[in-house]
């Protein structure tokens, strides 16, 4: 079987970053949540869209089991 090499991401985030996040406001930081959201909805390849969606409504426990 010929597996394409995975390819990892990184992301370091700094105390600065997250004190500037507390400070933000409930609104503002659901705001970012959504824009996340719906970045990673467009970036993402569809398998793993499908993964997260899987997660989102049926919890870890059961998806490990399903998708194994």
């Amino acid at each position: 079987m010929n597996r394409r090499k995975r390819k990892s991401v990184g992301l370091i985030v700094t105390q600065e970053a997250i004190q500037e996040f507390s400070r933000l406001s409930t609104r503002r930081r659901l705001q970012w949540l959504d824009e996340m959201r719906s970045f990673l909805s467009r970036a993402l390849p569809p398998r793993t869209k499908q993964i997260y969606e899987s997660f989102r409504r049926e919890g870890i426990s059961q998806t490990r089991s399903s998708h194994e």
